[in-house]
């Protein structure tokens, strides 16, 4: 049923979203993201939402202490891993170097 989710989505399990208030967001903000509410041992829940920016960037966006956070992709996957900006772009576009969309 579409509504739950729009109430209470699964847990663990990432949903496509298409909504034209995304666009507020800022200037590159299109309507399009991904969602998915993580849920803990403890049954506290956290929503993580991927937004899809018209310039190719993919914002992760959260809440936390009633704040909310926009950190990109990116940032995160570099202070994670030991890699640098030549060998993300290369993980990322690895099968469609051909692709000029991507």
């Amino acid at each position: 049923n579409y509504s739950r989710m729009l109430v209470n989505p699964r847990r663990h399990f990432p949903y496509t979203v298409k909504r034209t208030s995304y666009k507020n967001k800022g200037a590159c903000y299109t309507e399009f993201a991904v969602q998915i509410r993580c849920v803990r041992l403890d049954q506290t829940s956290q929503r993580l939402t991927l937004h899809y920016l018209s310039d190719g960037q993919v914002i992760l966006n959260f809440a936390h202490n009633k704040a909310t956070y926009f950190i990109p992709v990116v940032l995160i996957m570099k202070s994670l891993l030991a890699v640098t900006d030549k060998e993300v772009f290369e993980q990322l576009v690895e099968g469609h170097e051909t692709d000029k969309n991507v």
